[in-house]
């Protein structure tokens, strides 16, 4: 072979050989498998150990709401998830896992909860329309408020359905002392000269207290060395509706589980 054609076809060869280099350089690096897969299902035990007790199988609600949604009230972005996994809600049954979880743990749950907003929700079973009825035919908007229409000795339930899971609804309905806000804390007064008081506290200091008994009516009580206050904490003014029969509660139960949002 000639030297020229030979010197020819070792440059071409070269140039060849380095453009082949340059491009697997500018290449960007294979990535490594997803971990999404098993960090679900990581998250998913997890959930059933620590969540599921409250939110029920699979998030399909319990003594809490379900996790069946999209949008989370509580939890709407993924950042506002992270904080409430590790902070809790004050003031509500919902406790933080910052010292109970690692990092990792916290982003596989987080992962899972939002998994559950692509499941369709659980039916709760019942008529809502004649749960609305019976609500209204016992008197509950007494004592209740909806919608900004009804009573406040009770609790606001114009949201109620993003709280309390049907089993938790059923359960204040037939057993109202079983579980209730903590902002509604019972108190018996007596003694001082004046009549036994029953009610909900609304000022507590140590001077006074102020109580909303069952009449909706205020009483302020001066604490002085006669009066005796006895707390209640399994206590309620609410009676008991497991009289109404089941399926007036699962129709009752149905009408709650509507309230979701004010108009």
């Amino acid at each position: 072979m000639p030297l020229v054609e030979r010197c020819c076809r070792l440059a071409i060869g070269a140039v060849l050989l380095l453009g082949s280099g340059t491009v697997g350089l500018a290449q960007a690096p294979r990535p490594r498998p997803s971990t999404s897969t098993s960090d679900l299902a990581a998250g998913g035990r997890i959930f059933a150990a620590q969540c599921a007790l409250c939110h029920g199988t699979e998030g399909a609600g319990g003594s809490g709401p379900s996790l069946r949604r999209a949008t989370l009230v509580h939890a709407p972005t993924d950042a506002a998830l992270d904080r409430l996994l590790r902070e809790g809600i004050p003031g509500t049954d919902m406790p933080f896992f910052e010292l109970s979880l690692s990092d990792r743990m916290l982003k596989q749950v987080a992962l899972y909860v939002r998994s559950l907003g692509r499941v369709p929700p659980m039916a709760v079973p019942g008529n809502a329309s004649r749960g609305a009825t019976i609500y209204a035919s016992q008197g509950c908007e007494t004592c209740h408020t909806v919608r900004g229409q009804g009573g406040v000795l009770g609790p606001d339930l114009s949201m109620v359905a993003l709280s309390r899971g049907p089993a938790s609804l059923r359960e204040s309905l037939v057993e109202p002392g079983a579980q209730h806000p903590s902002e509604f804390r019972m108190v018996r007064i007596s003694g001082a000269g004046a009549e036994t008081v029953r009610g909900i506290v609304l000022n507590d200091d140590p001077f006074w207290i102020e109580v909303r008994d069952a009449r909706g009516t205020v009483r302020t009580f001066a604490k002085s060395g006669d009066l005796h206050i006895e707390r209640d904490p399994s206590g309620s003014l609410m009676p008991s509706y497991a009289a109404l029969g089941e399926g007036a509660l699962v129709d009752l139960i149905a009408y709650l589980s509507t309230l979701r949002a004010t108009p």
